[in-house]
Protein backbone atom coordinates (compact mmCIF):
# COMPACT_ATOMS: atom_id res chain seq x y z
CA UNK A 1 0.00 0.00 0.00
CA UNK A 2 1.55 3.72 -0.72
CA UNK A 3 0.83 6.68 1.21
CA UNK A 4 0.68 9.93 -0.52
CA UNK A 5 0.31 13.50 1.23
CA UNK A 6 -2.00 15.66 -0.11
CA UNK A 7 -2.40 18.38 2.35
CA UNK A 8 -0.62 20.66 5.13
CA UNK A 9 0.76 19.41 7.75
CA UNK A 10 -0.91 19.59 11.39
CA UNK A 11 1.23 19.99 14.28
CA UNK A 12 0.99 17.73 17.85
CA UNK A 13 1.42 17.81 21.61
CA UNK A 14 4.31 15.52 22.57
CA UNK A 15 2.31 14.14 24.97
CA UNK A 16 0.45 12.33 22.35
CA UNK A 17 3.08 9.45 21.70
CA UNK A 18 2.93 8.75 25.92
CA UNK A 19 1.92 6.18 28.11
CA UNK A 20 -1.40 6.95 29.67
CA UNK A 21 -1.59 6.69 33.62
CA UNK A 22 -3.29 3.55 34.55
CA UNK A 23 -5.26 6.09 36.85
CA UNK A 24 -6.74 8.18 33.56
CA UNK A 25 -7.18 5.63 31.65
CA UNK A 26 -9.60 3.86 34.39
CA UNK A 27 -11.50 7.75 35.01
CA UNK A 28 -11.39 7.61 30.78
CA UNK A 29 -13.01 3.91 30.95
CA UNK A 30 -15.46 4.63 33.89
CA UNK A 31 -18.77 5.72 31.44
CA UNK A 32 -18.08 2.96 29.34
CA UNK A 33 -20.19 0.79 31.79
CA UNK A 34 -23.28 1.98 32.38
CA UNK A 35 -23.13 3.15 28.67
CA UNK A 36 -22.54 -0.26 27.81
CA UNK A 37 -25.57 -0.90 30.27
CA UNK A 38 -28.79 1.20 28.63
CA UNK A 39 -26.84 -0.28 24.96
CA UNK A 40 -27.55 -3.60 25.68
CA UNK A 41 -30.86 -3.64 27.15
CA UNK A 42 -32.03 -1.53 24.13
CA UNK A 43 -30.02 -4.06 21.31
CA UNK A 44 -31.02 -7.68 23.30
CA UNK A 45 -33.71 -6.90 25.34
CA UNK A 46 -36.02 -3.86 24.19
CA UNK A 47 -37.52 -5.32 21.21
CA UNK A 48 -38.17 -8.28 22.44
CA UNK A 49 -39.84 -6.66 25.27
CA UNK A 50 -42.00 -4.52 23.15
CA UNK A 51 -43.12 -7.40 20.76
CA UNK A 52 -43.71 -10.12 23.70
CA UNK A 53 -44.88 -8.27 26.23
CA UNK A 54 -46.09 -5.28 25.27
CA UNK A 55 -48.42 -7.00 22.32
CA UNK A 56 -46.88 -4.84 19.30
CA UNK A 57 -46.62 -7.05 15.95
CA UNK A 58 -42.49 -7.92 15.01
CA UNK A 59 -42.57 -6.02 12.06
CA UNK A 60 -44.03 -3.15 13.49
CA UNK A 61 -41.26 -3.69 16.60
CA UNK A 62 -38.88 -3.71 13.39
CA UNK A 63 -40.11 -0.71 10.97
CA UNK A 64 -39.65 1.49 14.83
CA UNK A 65 -35.86 0.57 15.21
CA UNK A 66 -35.24 1.00 11.89
CA UNK A 67 -36.96 4.28 11.52
CA UNK A 68 -35.08 5.48 14.39
CA UNK A 69 -31.47 4.17 13.64
CA UNK A 70 -31.46 5.82 9.93
CA UNK A 71 -32.64 9.30 12.04
CA UNK A 72 -29.76 7.72 14.54
CA UNK A 73 -27.08 8.09 11.47
CA UNK A 74 -27.79 11.47 10.66
CA UNK A 75 -27.71 12.85 13.98
CA UNK A 76 -24.25 10.97 14.27
CA UNK A 77 -22.63 12.59 11.41
CA UNK A 78 -23.75 16.06 12.51
CA UNK A 79 -22.73 15.43 16.72
CA UNK A 80 -19.75 13.99 15.29
CA UNK A 81 -18.46 17.24 13.22
CA UNK A 82 -19.58 19.35 15.85
CA UNK A 83 -17.89 18.28 18.50
CA UNK A 84 -14.54 18.08 16.17
CA UNK A 85 -15.25 22.15 16.19
CA UNK A 86 -16.13 22.95 19.72
CA UNK A 87 -14.17 24.92 21.53
CA UNK A 88 -14.07 25.43 25.14
CA UNK A 89 -11.63 25.43 28.39
CA UNK A 90 -12.56 22.00 28.92
CA UNK A 91 -11.95 20.73 25.61
CA UNK A 92 -13.31 19.15 22.33
CA UNK A 93 -15.29 16.61 24.18
CA UNK A 94 -16.28 16.94 27.31
CA UNK A 95 -18.73 19.33 27.25
CA UNK A 96 -20.79 17.44 25.02
CA UNK A 97 -20.68 14.16 27.27
CA UNK A 98 -21.54 16.29 30.34
CA UNK A 99 -24.25 17.85 29.08
CA UNK A 100 -25.91 15.13 27.34
CA UNK A 101 -25.58 12.62 30.28
CA UNK A 102 -29.05 14.19 31.83
CA UNK A 103 -30.79 13.91 28.22
CA UNK A 104 -30.15 10.33 28.01
CA UNK A 105 -31.19 8.92 31.57
CA UNK A 106 -34.76 11.51 30.83
CA UNK A 107 -35.50 9.53 27.36
CA UNK A 108 -34.09 6.11 29.17
CA UNK A 109 -36.55 5.84 31.80
CA UNK A 110 -40.12 6.60 29.68
CA UNK A 111 -38.49 4.18 26.88
CA UNK A 112 -37.49 1.77 29.33
CA UNK A 113 -40.76 2.19 31.68
CA UNK A 114 -43.82 2.55 29.58
CA UNK A 115 -47.29 2.86 30.53
CA UNK A 116 -49.95 0.23 29.55
CA UNK A 117 -51.21 0.41 26.30
CA UNK A 118 -47.96 1.84 24.97
CA UNK A 119 -47.83 2.39 20.72
CA UNK A 120 -45.65 2.15 18.22
CA UNK A 121 -45.85 5.73 17.97
CA UNK A 122 -44.72 5.92 21.73
CA UNK A 123 -42.24 3.51 20.97
CA UNK A 124 -41.05 5.36 18.15
CA UNK A 125 -41.15 8.89 19.50
CA UNK A 126 -39.11 7.96 22.47
CA UNK A 127 -36.10 5.80 20.41
CA UNK A 128 -36.12 8.71 18.57
CA UNK A 129 -35.19 11.43 21.78
CA UNK A 130 -33.12 8.68 23.64
CA UNK A 131 -31.04 7.86 20.24
CA UNK A 132 -30.58 11.82 19.71
CA UNK A 133 -29.20 12.09 23.46
CA UNK A 134 -27.13 8.86 23.30
CA UNK A 135 -25.16 10.33 20.20
CA UNK A 136 -24.49 13.18 21.90
CA UNK A 137 -22.63 11.54 24.51
CA UNK A 138 -21.49 8.47 22.85
CA UNK A 139 -19.49 9.69 19.66
CA UNK A 140 -17.67 12.78 21.76
CA UNK A 141 -16.87 9.98 24.35
CA UNK A 142 -15.30 7.77 21.52
CA UNK A 143 -13.60 10.44 19.97
CA UNK A 144 -12.22 11.34 22.68
CA UNK A 145 -10.02 7.98 23.21
CA UNK A 146 -9.08 8.25 19.61
CA UNK A 147 -7.37 11.63 20.58
CA UNK A 148 -5.56 10.52 23.62
CA UNK A 149 -2.64 8.45 22.14
CA UNK A 150 -0.88 8.54 18.60
CA UNK A 151 0.64 4.93 19.41
CA UNK A 152 -0.76 1.84 17.31
CA UNK A 153 -0.06 0.03 20.53
CA UNK A 154 -1.20 2.13 23.11
CA UNK A 155 -4.34 2.86 21.30
CA UNK A 156 -5.62 -0.71 21.75
CA UNK A 157 -4.82 -0.41 25.44
CA UNK A 158 -7.20 2.67 25.61
CA UNK A 159 -9.77 0.62 23.63
CA UNK A 160 -8.71 -2.32 25.78
CA UNK A 161 -9.83 -0.22 29.06
CA UNK A 162 -12.99 1.49 27.66
CA UNK A 163 -14.18 -2.04 26.49
CA UNK A 164 -13.77 -4.19 29.61
CA UNK A 165 -15.46 -1.23 31.58
CA UNK A 166 -17.97 -2.04 29.09
CA UNK A 167 -18.23 -5.26 28.97
CA UNK A 168 -18.75 -5.35 32.87
CA UNK A 169 -21.63 -2.94 32.04
CA UNK A 170 -22.89 -5.79 29.54
CA UNK A 171 -22.72 -8.07 32.97
CA UNK A 172 -24.38 -5.96 35.50
CA UNK A 173 -26.78 -5.47 32.83
CA UNK A 174 -27.75 -8.61 33.04
CA UNK A 175 -26.50 -9.98 36.94
CA UNK A 176 -28.21 -7.08 38.05
CA UNK A 177 -31.69 -8.58 37.78
CA UNK A 178 -30.30 -12.15 38.40
CA UNK A 179 -29.75 -11.12 41.77
CA UNK A 180 -32.03 -8.65 42.46
CA UNK A 181 -35.13 -10.27 41.21
CA UNK A 182 -36.78 -13.33 42.16
CA UNK A 183 -37.30 -16.57 39.74
CA UNK A 184 -41.27 -15.43 38.90
CA UNK A 185 -40.56 -11.48 38.46
CA UNK A 186 -37.85 -12.31 35.82
CA UNK A 187 -39.82 -10.69 33.15
CA UNK A 188 -38.51 -8.43 30.33
CA UNK A 189 -40.30 -5.64 31.70
CA UNK A 190 -38.35 -6.04 35.33
CA UNK A 191 -34.93 -6.16 33.46
CA UNK A 192 -35.31 -3.17 31.50
CA UNK A 193 -36.17 -1.19 34.80
CA UNK A 194 -33.54 -2.51 37.04
CA UNK A 195 -30.72 -1.76 34.15
CA UNK A 196 -32.78 1.77 33.97
CA UNK A 197 -31.86 2.25 37.83
CA UNK A 198 -28.34 0.72 37.83
CA UNK A 199 -27.05 3.53 35.05
CA UNK A 200 -29.35 6.21 36.83
CA UNK A 201 -27.05 4.99 39.88
CA UNK A 202 -23.67 4.85 37.67
CA UNK A 203 -24.00 7.41 34.82
CA UNK A 204 -23.54 10.60 36.36
CA UNK A 205 -20.91 9.71 39.22
CA UNK A 206 -19.01 8.02 36.00
CA UNK A 207 -18.97 10.96 33.86
CA UNK A 208 -18.04 13.55 36.43
CA UNK A 209 -15.10 11.52 37.07
CA UNK A 210 -14.31 11.21 33.72
CA UNK A 211 -14.22 14.60 32.42
CA UNK A 212 -12.64 15.47 35.39
CA UNK A 213 -9.05 13.35 35.86
CA UNK A 214 -8.88 11.86 32.83
CA UNK A 215 -7.15 14.75 30.94
CA UNK A 216 -8.72 16.22 27.63
CA UNK A 217 -7.53 15.38 23.61
CA UNK A 218 -3.71 15.63 23.04
CA UNK A 219 -3.36 14.49 19.83
CA UNK A 220 -5.16 17.56 18.24
CA UNK A 221 -5.38 19.02 14.55
CA UNK A 222 -6.45 22.57 13.30
CA UNK A 223 -9.82 23.44 13.63
CA UNK A 224 -12.22 21.56 11.34
CA UNK A 225 -15.22 23.23 10.77
CA UNK A 226 -17.92 20.60 9.73
CA UNK A 227 -19.97 20.29 6.75
CA UNK A 228 -21.72 17.78 4.37
CA UNK A 229 -18.25 18.19 2.03
CA UNK A 230 -15.84 17.02 5.29
CA UNK A 231 -18.57 14.20 5.42
CA UNK A 232 -17.78 13.15 1.86
CA UNK A 233 -14.11 14.06 1.45
CA UNK A 234 -13.23 12.15 4.30
CA UNK A 235 -14.73 8.84 2.67
CA UNK A 236 -14.01 9.78 -0.74
CA UNK A 237 -10.39 10.23 0.11
CA UNK A 238 -9.52 7.40 1.87
CA UNK A 239 -10.26 4.17 0.35
CA UNK A 240 -9.05 2.00 2.98
CA UNK A 241 -11.74 3.47 5.54
CA UNK A 242 -14.39 2.55 3.13
CA UNK A 243 -13.18 -0.85 2.92
CA UNK A 244 -13.30 -1.20 6.76
CA UNK A 245 -16.59 0.03 7.22
CA UNK A 246 -17.89 -2.53 4.29
CA UNK A 247 -16.53 -4.97 6.37
CA UNK A 248 -17.73 -3.70 9.53
CA UNK A 249 -21.24 -3.72 8.08
CA UNK A 250 -21.72 -7.04 7.15
CA UNK A 251 -20.18 -8.91 10.54
CA UNK A 252 -22.48 -6.26 12.75
CA UNK A 253 -25.55 -6.81 11.06
CA UNK A 254 -25.31 -10.65 11.48
CA UNK A 255 -24.61 -9.98 14.68
CA UNK A 256 -27.26 -7.59 15.47
CA UNK A 257 -30.02 -9.70 13.77
CA UNK A 258 -28.39 -12.97 16.29
CA UNK A 259 -28.62 -10.34 18.81
CA UNK A 260 -32.21 -9.42 18.58
CA UNK A 261 -33.22 -12.94 18.16
CA UNK A 262 -31.61 -14.18 21.32
CA UNK A 263 -34.48 -13.88 23.78
CA UNK A 264 -36.29 -15.69 21.09
CA UNK A 265 -33.64 -18.34 19.86
CA UNK A 266 -33.59 -19.42 23.61
CA UNK A 267 -36.67 -19.45 24.76
CA UNK A 268 -38.80 -21.14 21.51
CA UNK A 269 -35.30 -22.93 19.47
CA UNK A 270 -33.38 -24.11 22.66
CA UNK A 271 -37.40 -24.53 24.78
CA UNK A 272 -34.66 -23.08 27.71
CA UNK A 273 -37.28 -20.94 29.13
CA UNK A 274 -35.97 -18.07 30.87
CA UNK A 275 -32.26 -18.76 30.46
CA UNK A 276 -31.26 -15.86 28.27
CA UNK A 277 -30.18 -13.95 31.12
CA UNK A 278 -27.54 -16.37 32.34
CA UNK A 279 -26.62 -17.36 29.13
CA UNK A 280 -26.43 -13.77 27.59
CA UNK A 281 -24.03 -13.03 31.32
CA UNK A 282 -21.77 -16.12 30.38
CA UNK A 283 -21.05 -14.78 26.71
CA UNK A 284 -20.10 -11.34 28.62
CA UNK A 285 -17.97 -12.84 31.37
CA UNK A 286 -16.09 -15.06 28.59
CA UNK A 287 -15.50 -11.32 26.80
CA UNK A 288 -14.22 -10.27 29.87
CA UNK A 289 -11.88 -12.63 31.04
CA UNK A 290 -10.16 -12.79 27.58
CA UNK A 291 -9.50 -8.79 27.26
CA UNK A 292 -5.87 -9.64 28.33
CA UNK A 293 -5.52 -12.24 25.45
CA UNK A 294 -6.60 -10.02 22.58
CA UNK A 295 -4.50 -7.51 23.90
CA UNK A 296 -1.45 -10.15 24.18
CA UNK A 297 -2.71 -11.31 20.40
CA UNK A 298 -2.53 -7.90 19.53
CA UNK A 299 1.24 -7.96 20.15
CA UNK A 300 1.85 -10.80 18.24
CA UNK A 301 0.02 -10.20 15.42
CA UNK A 302 -1.89 -7.24 13.71
CA UNK A 303 -5.24 -5.99 15.01
CA UNK A 304 -6.64 -7.18 11.19
CA UNK A 305 -5.52 -10.10 11.16
CA UNK A 306 -6.89 -11.06 14.43
CA UNK A 307 -10.23 -9.60 13.48
CA UNK A 308 -10.42 -12.19 10.67
CA UNK A 309 -9.48 -14.92 13.01
CA UNK A 310 -12.18 -14.08 15.69
CA UNK A 311 -14.94 -13.83 12.82
CA UNK A 312 -14.12 -17.14 11.68
CA UNK A 313 -14.50 -18.28 15.26
CA UNK A 314 -18.59 -16.42 14.70
CA UNK A 315 -19.44 -18.78 11.57
CA UNK A 316 -18.42 -21.76 13.79
CA UNK A 317 -20.17 -20.76 16.40
CA UNK A 318 -23.46 -19.70 14.85
CA UNK A 319 -23.44 -23.04 12.94
CA UNK A 320 -22.88 -25.08 16.24
CA UNK A 321 -25.55 -23.26 17.96
CA UNK A 322 -27.79 -24.08 14.77
CA UNK A 323 -27.51 -27.86 15.15
CA UNK A 324 -27.90 -27.79 19.32
CA UNK A 325 -30.55 -30.03 20.51
CA UNK A 326 -33.75 -28.43 22.68
CA UNK A 327 -32.74 -28.51 26.60
CA UNK A 328 -29.20 -28.98 26.61
CA UNK A 329 -28.14 -26.32 28.97
CA UNK A 330 -24.32 -26.63 29.58
CA UNK A 331 -23.47 -27.05 25.86
CA UNK A 332 -25.88 -23.99 25.15
CA UNK A 333 -23.76 -21.95 27.59
CA UNK A 334 -20.36 -23.50 26.42
CA UNK A 335 -20.99 -22.17 23.01
CA UNK A 336 -22.38 -19.01 24.18
CA UNK A 337 -18.92 -18.68 25.98
CA UNK A 338 -17.17 -19.50 22.94
CA UNK A 339 -19.00 -16.31 20.90
CA UNK A 340 -17.78 -14.19 23.78
CA UNK A 341 -14.28 -14.96 23.50
CA UNK A 342 -14.49 -14.51 19.70
CA UNK A 343 -16.26 -11.18 20.81
CA UNK A 344 -13.99 -10.08 23.12
CA UNK A 345 -10.40 -9.57 19.71
CA UNK A 346 -13.57 -7.68 18.22
CA UNK A 347 -14.26 -5.27 20.42
CA UNK A 348 -10.79 -4.03 21.11
CA UNK A 349 -9.31 -4.26 17.30
CA UNK A 350 -12.42 -2.63 15.71
CA UNK A 351 -12.55 0.38 18.06
CA UNK A 352 -8.58 0.74 18.09
CA UNK A 353 -8.30 0.60 14.05
CA UNK A 354 -10.30 4.05 13.74
CA UNK A 355 -7.11 6.02 15.12
CA UNK A 356 -5.12 4.76 12.70
CA UNK A 357 -7.35 5.50 9.68
CA UNK A 358 -7.82 9.06 11.16
CA UNK A 359 -3.70 9.19 10.67
CA UNK A 360 -3.86 7.75 7.52
CA UNK A 361 -6.76 10.65 6.84
CA UNK A 362 -4.04 13.07 8.52
CA UNK A 363 -1.90 11.82 5.87
CA UNK A 364 -3.93 12.37 2.89
CA UNK A 365 -4.52 16.21 4.69
CA UNK A 366 -7.74 15.61 6.52
CA UNK A 367 -6.75 16.86 9.26
CA UNK A 368 -8.45 17.04 12.71
CA UNK A 369 -11.36 14.72 11.87
CA UNK A 370 -11.42 12.08 14.85
CA UNK A 371 -14.60 13.18 15.55
CA UNK A 372 -15.96 12.82 12.05
CA UNK A 373 -14.64 9.13 11.65
CA UNK A 374 -15.85 7.94 14.46
CA UNK A 375 -19.44 9.51 13.89
CA UNK A 376 -19.13 7.90 10.35
CA UNK A 377 -18.07 4.40 11.66
CA UNK A 378 -20.78 4.62 14.11
CA UNK A 379 -23.19 5.63 11.15
CA UNK A 380 -22.49 2.16 9.77
CA UNK A 381 -22.87 0.71 13.57
CA UNK A 382 -25.68 1.63 14.28
CA UNK A 383 -27.19 0.94 10.55
CA UNK A 384 -26.45 -2.23 11.20
CA UNK A 385 -28.18 -2.18 14.36
CA UNK A 386 -31.20 -0.63 12.56
CA UNK A 387 -30.97 -3.76 9.97
CA UNK A 388 -30.46 -6.60 12.77
CA UNK A 389 -33.92 -5.52 13.93
CA UNK A 390 -35.68 -3.76 11.51
CA UNK A 391 -34.48 -6.35 8.77
CA UNK A 392 -34.52 -9.37 10.99
CA UNK A 393 -37.40 -9.52 12.99
CA UNK A 394 -39.85 -8.93 10.00
CA UNK A 395 -37.96 -11.66 8.35
CA UNK A 396 -38.42 -13.85 11.22
CA UNK A 397 -42.33 -12.80 11.17
CA UNK A 398 -42.55 -13.56 7.07
CA UNK A 399 -40.48 -16.66 7.52
CA UNK A 400 -43.57 -17.97 9.55
CA UNK A 401 -42.41 -17.41 13.54
CA UNK A 402 -45.50 -15.87 15.35
CA UNK A 403 -44.83 -15.19 18.69
CA UNK A 404 -47.92 -16.62 20.35
CA UNK A 405 -47.21 -19.98 18.62
CA UNK A 406 -43.36 -20.24 18.05
CA UNK A 407 -42.79 -23.98 18.51
CA UNK A 408 -44.14 -25.04 15.20
CA UNK A 409 -41.95 -26.32 12.78
CA UNK A 410 -42.23 -23.12 10.56
CA UNK A 411 -41.37 -20.55 13.46
CA UNK A 412 -37.86 -23.15 14.39
CA UNK A 413 -36.44 -22.76 10.70
CA UNK A 414 -37.08 -19.18 10.72
CA UNK A 415 -35.23 -18.89 13.89
CA UNK A 416 -32.06 -21.39 12.40
CA UNK A 417 -32.67 -19.35 9.26
CA UNK A 418 -32.85 -15.67 9.86
CA UNK A 419 -30.95 -15.84 13.35
CA UNK A 420 -28.01 -18.27 12.96
CA UNK A 421 -27.16 -19.14 8.97
CA UNK A 422 -27.62 -15.39 7.87
CA UNK A 423 -25.32 -14.06 10.42
CA UNK A 424 -23.16 -16.95 9.71
CA UNK A 425 -23.23 -15.86 5.76
CA UNK A 426 -23.04 -12.18 6.40
CA UNK A 427 -19.65 -12.74 7.89
CA UNK A 428 -17.69 -14.80 5.08
CA UNK A 429 -17.03 -11.43 2.86
CA UNK A 430 -15.55 -10.04 5.56
CA UNK A 431 -13.45 -12.10 6.70
CA UNK A 432 -11.88 -11.90 3.58
CA UNK A 433 -12.01 -7.77 3.46
CA UNK A 434 -9.95 -8.19 7.08
CA UNK A 435 -7.44 -10.93 6.13
CA UNK A 436 -6.04 -8.74 2.90
CA UNK A 437 -6.38 -5.62 5.00
CA UNK A 438 -3.00 -3.67 4.16
CA UNK A 439 -2.68 -1.35 6.58
CA UNK A 440 -0.10 -4.23 9.12
CA UNK A 441 1.92 -2.34 12.06
CA UNK A 442 4.51 -1.73 10.51
CA UNK A 443 3.42 0.52 7.77
CA UNK A 444 1.50 2.33 10.28
CA UNK A 445 4.47 2.83 12.91
CA UNK A 446 5.78 4.05 9.35
CA UNK A 447 3.30 6.27 8.88
CA UNK A 448 3.34 7.75 12.68
CA UNK A 449 7.06 8.50 12.06
CA UNK A 450 6.23 10.95 9.22
CA UNK A 451 3.62 12.52 10.92
CA UNK A 452 5.05 12.99 13.86
CA UNK A 453 8.44 14.85 12.00
CA UNK A 454 9.23 17.90 13.38
CA UNK A 455 7.33 20.75 11.48
CA UNK A 456 9.79 23.10 9.22
CA UNK A 457 9.18 26.83 10.05
CA UNK A 458 6.93 27.57 6.77
CA UNK A 459 4.48 24.21 7.96
CA UNK A 460 3.82 25.81 11.37
CA UNK A 461 0.85 27.94 11.88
Amino acid sequence: MQFRRTGGLERRSPAAGSLLPVRELLAYGAPALPLQMILLVTVIYLPSFYAIQRGLSMSAVGTMFFAARLWDTITDTFIGGLSDSTSSRWGHRKPWIALGTPFLLVSAYFLFTPVSGSSSLYLGSWLFLFYLAWTSVQIPYLAWGAELSSQYIERSRIAAFRETFGTIGVMLATALPLLLLRKADRELSGVLRVAFFGVLAMLPIAAVIAVTVARGETVRATEVRFSWRVMVDAIRGNPLFVRFLGAQLLFSTGWNIFLASIVIIVEYEFNLKGAYLSLVLIMNVAATLCMPLAIWAGRKIDKHTALALALVGFVLFYLLLSRMAPDHYILTAVTFACLGICWAPVLINMHSMIPDLVDVGDFKGQAGQAGVYMAIYYVIVKMSMALGVGVGLPLLEAAGLHIKDASTPEGQRAITWVSLYLPALLCLPAIAMFWSYPLTRRRHNALRRWLDRPASPSQSV
